[in-house]
């Protein structure tokens, strides 16, 4: 039985031209390829992209209110399986591959392996999800190798990433790798997104989207780094405790040291654009990123890099 997906379904996704061709040809064939790979910009769309092929995977009968289409909207559809980074290292470990790669880190959900030991229950394909397949553990890309070369044949596979350069070559080459570009500036213009929005996402919609529903943290960002050159060094603990407030309200769901690295990420982009020649300033940011990837106190950290900051 061949899946079909139309164009229709994807009208929501601006840019991606290329990336939406090459996924509608794969969901009408019958004999396309059981693993693909979206690579592009974080926000460029392709986790939108991987839903939408998802559906046509799991499709009986291209009917959008079937059980298959209905639970996988809810997230409650038996025959999907997402994996995504695990623990404080945020890494994909071997474990949620494969059983008999340990228990490293305290996982205990079900792998990927032990998902496709049984047919689907209710959809036309078992699918797994993977996302942020850069962060695949050594053992874990090993046991996903031996996955891929030996399939199913209910099973589908979507990898996304953000880093296509950091994928093992030998799984690179069995999926067929898929670029999502990001939308030319005349596409951007389909949504009412603010400019400022669309630079801080360096033009990934799906960012500039989050930006533009919750603007509040998002602008107190962008004019703390718009006046940070300007402050003085009596203020260095200040700029840390605000920052830091900042922070915390980009996205309260997320758990403190994300939200702490995300903020220094959209700092060097902010500081990139008002400050393009503070070259030192880019450093220093990337230096207490990766601190805060340690797991540095974000407090400690931040009052450092603003001390360092100001007292240039």
């Amino acid at each position: 039985m061949s899946t079909s997906l139309s164009a229709s379904k994807l009208d929501g996704l601006i840019g991606l031209s290329g990336a939406k061709r090459v996924v509608l040809r794969i969901a009408e064939a019958e004999s396309a390829s059981h693993a693909i790979l979206l690579y592009g910009a974080k926000g460029a769309g392709k986790g939108q992209l991987a839903d939408a092929l998802a559906v046509s995977w799991l499709s009986q009968n291209d009917d959008p209110n079937e059980q298959p289409v209905t639970t996988f909207l809810n997230g409650r559809n038996p025959d999907v399986l997402r994996v995504q980074p695990f623990g404080a290292g945020r890494m994909i470990l071997g474990r949620q591959i494969s059983p008999s790669r340990g228990s490293e880190g305290g996982y205990d959900g079900i792998s990927v392996i032990e998902f496709l030991r049984t047919p689907p229950i209710m959809s036309a394909h078992k699918v797994v999800i993977l996302e942020e397949a850069e962060r695949l553990h050594p053992a874990a890309a090993n046991a996903l190798l031996k996955t891929l070369e030996e399939p199913h044949a209910y099973a589908k596979f979507i990898l996304m990433t953000n880093s296509v350069g950091s994928i093992l070559p030998t799984i690179l080459s069995r999926c067929v790798a898929i670029a999502c570009e990001l939308p030319k500036p005349d596409e951007r213009s389909q949504i009412n997104i603010e400019e400022e929005f669309w630079a801080l996402a360096k033009g990934a919609p799906a960012l500039a989207r989050r930006y533009q529903e919750n603007p509040a943290p998002f602008k107190s960002l962008l004019a703390f780094a718009k006046e940070l050159r300007s402050r003085p060094l009596s203020q260095a603990l200040a700029a840390g405790d605000q920052f830091k407030s900042i922070a915390d309200k980009l996205d309260p769901n997320q758990a403190a040291r994300i939200a702490n690295t995300e903020a220094l990420e959209l700092l060097a982009i902010a500081i990139s654009l008002y400050h393009p020649d503070w070259h030192q300033a880019l450093a220093k940011i990337t230096q207490a990123h990766r601190r805060i990837i340690g797991n540095g106190s974000a407090g400690m950290t931040f009052d450092a890099l603003f001390t360092s900051l100001l007292s240039q």
